[in-house]
């Protein structure tokens, strides 16, 4: 009896000292965190730097056809300096309606046709554009459809810019922005293709969508600071 006594206060003895099992460590799950690749910015539009000589050798190059016009002052704010009249924006391809147009207008004009109009319109009709149809270049004016830019010169009036009213197609189908621009799907979809590029290569781009002056032409300019709508 005795020695069940002493074994019994012995086992005590020793839980007491063990205690009682330590608790599991409490775990904090961290979920990484989702990470997208950074969003390209887009590339600052540049200007080439090239001299009149450089731009009309590039403008020739682009197969172009040109005439070399006499640098005019035709009074303190209207002028036609380093320009051209282009005949052909490119070969075979004749535009209409260019009095003078600034080689540095001229240029871009010449490299959006033949790299974004041409493929648009196999893209969009299955067929070449044959004529361009311009509604003017050189005019001695203010800006006019926008009161609060009434009081500045044009860059119509600098010859620097150009305005586009239609695209012919090989098979007679004439694609105006007065009446495509918000018509068919194709002529429509077509039509916002090359605006869009065209904001790739000039300055200033203004569409039906920026106001109602512009409601049956695109404007093209090489002035001010890069605008596109």
């Amino acid at each position: 009896m005795l020695r069940r006594v002493l074994l019994l206060t012995i086992l005590l003895a020793v839980s007491a000292c063990v205690g009682p099992p330590p608790e599991a460590p409490h775990r904090v799950y961290h979920h990484p965190v989702a990470r997208t690749k950074p969003r390209a910015m887009p590339t600052p539009f540049a200007l080439p730097s090239m001299n009149l000589a450089q731009c009309e050798g590039a403008l020739t190059h682009s197969g172009a056809v040109y005439d070399v016009l006499p640098d005019q002052q035709f009074s303190p704010s209207c002028s036609a300096l380093g320009a051209v009249q282009m005949d052909d924006v490119a070969p075979g391809i004749p535009i209409t309606n260019t009095k003078a147009l600034t080689c540095e207008a001229a240029l871009p004009l010449a490299q959006w046709f033949s790299g974004s109009v041409q493929p648009a319109a196999q893209r969009w009709f299955g067929e070449p554009v044959v004529k361009l149809e311009s509604m003017g270049t050189y005019a001695c004016r203010h800006i006019i459809g926008n009161a609060a830019y009434s009081y500045k010169i044009s860059e119509h009036a600098r010859a620097n810019a150009v305005d586009i009213g239609a695209f012919i197609l090989a098979s007679g189908r004439r694609v105006s922005i007065l009446n495509g621009w918000r018509g068919n799907a194709d002529e429509s979809g077509f039509l916002h293709e090359v605006h869009d590029a065209a904001c790739q290569h000039f300055i200033t781009v203004l569409s039906p969508d920026y106001n109602a002056a512009h409601h049956n032409h695109l404007h093209f300019d090489m002035g001010g600071s890069h605008f596109c709508r």
